[in-house]
């Protein structure tokens, strides 16, 4: 389906975008919606030093961060929007990924748009 469009990155983040309900679509899955098999994905993707797990952990890191913009999404509403089975398991994911908590980065977009 996107075989010949763009780099492999591009075409993975194209479907994750397009993709509303859990769980994430799994590596077999994507790389059959893009036409290519497993294999050639991963070498494609190693090739642009990258990994399906890391292009699926920024897709979620940045989906965390526009969803954390709205103060009504509570923080296990958006842990399981995004397909953790709780809050302390995305909380701490969160942090590995930006190096604060879900709650200090809400903290500090507030105050900086004061």
């Amino acid at each position: 389906m996107y075989s010949d469009s763009g780099d492999m990155r591009t075409q993975i983040n194209l479907i994750l975008d397009g993709f509303n309900e859990l769980p994430y679509p799994s590596q077999p899955d994507v790389a059959a919606q893009i036409g290519v098999s497993e294999s050639t994905m991963r070498r494609r993707l190693s090739d642009q030093k990258t990994s399906f797990r890391r292009i699926t952990e920024q897709h979620k890191r940045n989906r965390a961060q526009a969803l954390l913009q709205n103060e009504n999404n509570t923080i296990l509403e958006i842990a399981l929007q995004l397909g953790y089975a709780d809050s302390p398991t995305f909380v701490k994911a969160y942090k590995k990924w930006t190096g604060v908590t879900p709650k200090k980065y809400r903290q500090r977009a507030r105050n900086a748009s004061l």
